[in-house]
């Protein structure tokens, strides 16, 4: 491909990168500790991108994930960035989004992502996620979502908690201030669908009843699967080639185009 492809990390160094961004950070927001890494799930995450060779990243919910995203993009980037401008008119190559409600928690969720991973282009935005309705069904959109070309997207957000109005009376929002309950309905992708490359790959962490709606509402060929270990929805674009540009990303990832 025109680069000397990275390893991928082993656990042992994995988890010794996370430590190291732990003790750099001061992962409090107001004074309160913020969730601790979980190292199962981002090594997850991480393998994901760099064994299906992903060249541009969206992700709903900044957190741990953006560091490992990006740490995870840039090895990729080292790789095969030469096969990438020569043979793939991406508009975004090598850049990881992040969309989240809160300013806080994703300016932490930067900080985190140190200088040596600059050449990764991070664009954070902070929209408001309001209820909706979509074909006729109760769900929630984010406000905004610009132009972005992905081939793996990320959904952990919004929370329930972060949805505001409502729609004919009705919320995700269950239960108190304190206590918010209810299942996040997430329909972004939905209106984004058109727009994915085949070979584009979803990952949803838990959030069961959200994957099901997005898996009985999409409309083109995805093949899914249930990670049980991880607890994360796995879906696979597959498809022909839109034409050559397109079909030089899917020989990039030749070998790498079932769901694991």
């Amino acid at each position: 491909m025109g680069n000397s492809e990275i390893p991928v990390m082993s656990v042992i160094q994995f988890k010794e990168f996370i430590l190291s961004k732990i003790q750099q950070t001061s992962e409090t927001i107001f004074g309160e500790a913020v969730y601790a890494p979980d190292l199962k799930d981002l090594y997850s995450l991480y393998t994901k991108v760099r064994d299906n060779k992903i060249v541009a990243i969206m992700e709903f919910g900044s957190g741990w994930s953006t560091l490992v995203l990006a740490k995870a993009l840039d090895e990729n980037r080292l790789s095969f960035q030469n096969f990438v401008n020569e043979n793939i008119r991406h508009p975004n190559p090598f850049s990881l989004m992040t969309v989240d409600c809160s300013s806080d928690f994703q300016n932490l969720a930067l900080e985190r992502v140190s200088k040596d991973l600059a050449k990764v282009t991070i664009l954070p935005l902070i929209s408001e996620a309001r209820m909706s309705i979509l074909s006729g069904q109760a769900c929630h959109l984010f406000d905004v979502i610009p132009p972005f070309t992905a081939d793996f997207i990320y959904l952990d957000g919004p929370d329930c908690d972060q949805v505001s109005v409502d729609v004919h009376g009705f919320s995700v929002r269950y239960g108190s201030e304190d206590h918010s309950y209810g299942l996040p309905m997430a329909a972004d992708l939905l209106l984004l669908e058109p727009f994915l490359w085949p070979g584009t790959l979803l990952v949803i962490d838990g959030r069961g009843a959200n994957a099901n709606f997005l898996k009985c509402n999409f409309k083109r060929n995805w093949l899914y699967r249930y990670d049980n270990e991880y607890d994360q929805h796995v879906f696979r674009l597959l498809e022909e080639p839109f034409g050559k540009f397109s079909k030089s990303l899917l020989i990039l990832k030749e070998g790498s185009l079932g769901v694991d």
